[in-house]
């Protein structure tokens, strides 16, 4: 059997890398925190009230 026959579960797929925008800031912080589309300072004002 080949593969374009074969019935195996598997199927061709396109990997896209994620789209962000120019500049557009991506924060990683503890315990699974992600923050996207915050400016700067919102971020830091952010993560200052995550920490009580």
């Amino acid at each position: 059997m080949s593969p374009e026959t074969s019935t195996a579960a598997f199927h061709r797929v396109a990997v896209k890398g994620e789209e962000v925008a120019r500049g557009a800031l991506v924060v990683h912080g503890p315990d699974g925190v992600r923050v996207e589309g915050l400016g700067v300072v919102q971020v830091v004002q952010l993560l200052k009230g995550l920490r009580g």
